[in-house]
């Protein structure tokens, strides 16, 4: 059985909404111009671009993908192997946004993380993502038997 689990936008949450807001604007000029093509493109692909994981428990397999313009899915399938394990880490991430004022706004995104680690307990990549610390642990737990590898 395979299944999705999305992460991040790729360009933040920033630069998602001026995407979004660039692609509205290339659909309001289309009427006027077919250069608004441009736009089109250009906000559809910062808009909407973002991240996730295949997990697939039947193959043995995860995929972690980069989803150009929220559509096309870029990454390579990686086989779960017997000395692999899984772990839930805290991830902080900041995003940082510069406005013509000078002024700085952080966006701060705070979650826990289920991730593969490998035979030399380094993170692969990360499987499932929860605002909660104890959602991810049983995540990790089902994920762990469902794809027969231990936890760590």
């Amino acid at each position: 059985m395979k299944t999705y689990c999305p992460f991040d936008k790729s360009f933040g949450p920033v630069g998602s909404k001026a995407g979004i807001i660039v692609f509205v604007t290339g659909v309001v000029m289309l009427y006027y111009a077919y250069s608004a093509v441009i736009l089109l493109v250009i906000g559809a692909f910062f808009g909407f671009s973002n991240s996730g994981t295949y997990i697939d428990t039947g193959q043995k397999r995860v995929k972690f993908t980069n989803n150009l313009f929220g559509l096309i899915p870029i990454g390579k399938w990686i086989d779960i192997e017997p000395n692999m394990s899984i772990g839930v880490h805290q991830s902080v991430r900041v995003w940082r946004a510069f406005s013509w004022s000078n002024q700085v706004h952080d966006t701060a995104d705070q979650d826990y993380r289920v991730v593969l680690n490998g035979a030399d307990k380094k993170e692969i990549i990360p499987l499932f993502r929860s605002e909660m610390l104890n959602l991810a642990q049983i995540e990790a737990e089902k994920l762990s038997q469902a794809l027969g590898i231990s936890r760590r």
